[in-house]
């Protein structure tokens, strides 16, 4: 209900992906209530479960829009904090990704403590080995061109959450800009 909410009377036409990947939850159930019968929702069925990163790489790579958000299914981050990503897509960034750690970032609910303490860890790690300078590597809510998400997840062979790092790692990797 909330993605319909803030998709009606926008200016642009909107295209919602759905990738069930065999979990346990009601994900496929929850994807087939909201598809109903609109042609903009498509819910692809993929089992067995191999992990987050094959869920978002099916799901990227059927998008056909011009730019490819991806969101948690939980949408933790409202949709329409997508508005803030537009104008870095008309000054040519490729990427833009939401940040938990920015200054004037609210978190309204928070991860258990060592969760967050992990992610930490992780985008620390991550900012030594693999990239460069980017503040929340494992936030889910990414938004790609639409030639961006074909490249990248074309080429991504990770499967399992950690996938964020490999993404950006090739990206930053073939010069790409993220913001």
């Amino acid at each position: 209900q909330m993605l319909e909410e803030y998709f009606s009377g926008k200016n642009f036409r909107e295209e919602l992906v759905g990738v069930e990947d065999g979990s346990r939850d009601n994900t496929a159930q929850m994807a087939r209530e909201i598809r109903g019968s609109r042609p903009d929702v498509n819910v692809i069925e993929s089992k067995p479960n191999r992990g987050k990163g094959h869920a978002l790489k099916v799901g990227m790579l059927a998008a056909r829009g011009e730019l490819v958000l991806f969101t948690d299914a939980d949408l933790s981050t409202p949709p329409g904090e997508s508005s803030k990503f537009w104008p870095w897509f008309d000054e040519g960034f490729d990427i833009v990704i939401g940040s938990r750690k920015m200054a004037g970032a609210v978190l309204e609910k928070h991860q258990p403590l060592w969760r967050e303490s992990m992610g930490k860890v992780f985008t620390w790690l991550t900012n030594r080995i693999a990239t460069r300078d980017i503040s929340d590597i494992t936030c889910g809510f990414k938004c790609f061109t639409n030639g961006a998400a074909q490249d990248l997840f074309s080429r991504s062979v990770i499967d399992d959450w950690s996938f964020d790092a490999e993404v950006l790692f090739i990206a930053q990797k073939h010069g790409l800009r993220i913001k």
